[in-house]
């Protein structure tokens, strides 16, 4: 018996791998994404109070990144405040997140995508309105500017020269 002692605890040793390996959690699979729907849902809730919903952002995040119904290009001149070392983490977070939900909206809403620089920096806009809700000392030119030209009805027009600029 003695003599085969070896052999009992080898196979013992390889039937308690394969178990394992079978019992073993599957590999991670990437996450799901979510539906227009969801992803709409999403935005709308953040959109409502984006400076206290700043978590409500993934899914839409997710949508935008994965599905392939929208399609966001980033203009340099219009996001120029992402690469202010001045501006706070979570104040461009929730800018950032605002323009990005808002092209998204605009696209899925007309049902075509492309991006949507106009619907991106009023959603932009609107955030930047609610974080100097909560504080008035806080200013970027660029958003002040745009809030002067949407008061005057001439929105549109800014945000096309501004995308357009050469500087």
């Amino acid at each position: 018996m003695t003599r085969y002692l070896p052999l009992v605890c080898a196979a013992l040793c390889a039937w308690s791998v394969a178990l394992a390996a079978q019992s073993a959690p599957p590999a991670a699979t990437p996450p799901s994404v979510p539906d227009a729907a969801t992803a709409l849902a999403a935005w709308e809730a953040f959109a409502a109070d984006p400076v206290a919903r700043l978590d409500r952002t993934q899914p839409f995040l997710d949508f935008i990144r994965g599905s392939g119904e929208v399609h966001i290009v980033l203009n340099e001149n219009l996001l120029a405040w992402m690469y202010d070392d001045g501006l706070p983490p979570e104040r461009k977070a929730v800018l950032y997140a605002a323009f990005l939900g808002a092209n998204m909206a605009a696209q899925l809403s007309r049902g075509e995508a492309g991006s949507d620089d106009t619907a991106g920096m009023r959603g932009a806009l609107a955030a930047y309105r609610a974080l100097r809700g909560g504080d008035a000392n806080f200013h970027l030119a660029l958003f002040d500017r745009l809030d002067t030209a949407e008061k005057a009805g001439e929105f549109d027009a800014a945000v096309t020269a501004l995308a357009a600029a050469d500087d």
